[in-house]
């Protein structure tokens, strides 16, 4: 029995052989694990009255959330302050003057992001990575934003692929936006020609903080 327990669960149970009314019994005793048990090298989830396997991101999430992590948070192999980009570190800095002054005054990388959690030693974690890295889509390929515009609901008229850290993502989507894809309307007051946006910025800003974001024409 516990060579079976073992081999489909990975745990070691205790067992012991008993006597109660008269009836010869197993009694085996499980404590409580602090980390995931596979069944069959294989992770399920109960949802209601189903149960589902967890695979790929679902599995990697579950298994960060036990051990108390979480995907951001976790430091990235190899990686080092080297592929920070010092440009997006002194821009992020002049955003945060205001709300986070003692970020605002530190004056090395080093400091920088030890202030805001995302080193572990001398390794960025995932979200240092994608918000200041040079080039974060040599870490994470699919990390970037994608906008299109359709004549029809299958007829692509033209697209863009935006790569970058997350500062440069936003910025360059909305120059995209406001230069490719959305048209102003300009209007006159007196001599004075103006141009009204069709869209708030802010509400623009607001989008482009979502997935894959996608302008219909």
């Amino acid at each position: 029995i516990p060579s079976k327990i073992k081999n489909k669960l990975g745990i070691i149970p205790s067992l012991n052989s008993n006597v109660k009314n008269d009836k010869e019994i197993i009694e085996i005793t499980i404590t409580a694990s602090n980390v995931p048990i596979s069944y069959s090298g294989k992770y399920y989830i109960r949802s209601g009255s189903s149960t589902f396997e967890l695979t790929n991101n679902e599995l990697s999430a579950f298994l960060l959330k036990k051990s108390g992590q979480t995907w951001d948070g976790v430091a990235y192999p190899n990686s080092s302050i080297k592929n920070i980009k010092t440009e997006t570190i002194e821009y992020f800095k002049s955003l945060a003057e205001n709300r986070l002054p003692e970020i605002s005054k530190t004056t090395t990388l080093q400091t920088t992001l030890g202030n805001l959690r995302l080193l572990e030693n001398d390794t960025v974690k995932n979200a240092g990575l994608l918000l200041f890295s040079e080039t974060p889509q040599q870490f994470f390929p699919t990390c970037t934003i994608r906008i299109g515009e359709f004549k029809t609901e299958t007829e692509l008229i033209t697209d863009d692929i935006i790569e970058g850290n997350l500062f440069e993502q936003v910025n360059k989507t909305l120059g995209l936006l406001k230069t490719k894809y959305l048209k102003s309307e300009y209007y006159y007051e007196g001599l004075l020609r103006k141009e009204r946006f069709p869209y708030s910025e802010k509400a623009l800003r607001e989008s482009n903080l979502g997935v894959n974001p996608v302008i219909n024409g």
